[in-house]
């Protein structure tokens, strides 16, 4: 069971998210400069960089 466990865990983390919700103004800056951008479907109210999010829908804020 442990070692299924453990496998199921491996897999879940080597598949890359479809989808982001950033939360926070640097996470979504950072999504943007490591190249995971066009994963981004919402932001917080507080993101405003770069300009590409400013389309996105604003979920509010980690707080």
């Amino acid at each position: 069971m442990r070692a299924a466990l453990l496998l199921l865990a491996a897999l879940a983390a080597a598949v890359a998210p479809q989808r982001i919700v950033s939360t926070a103004p640097s996470f979504t800056e950072t999504l943007f400069a490591i190249g995971a951008g066009a994963r981004v479907i919402a932001v917080s109210t507080y993101c405003h960089y770069p300009a590409a999010v400013e389309k996105l829908p604003r979920i509010g804020t980690y707080l």
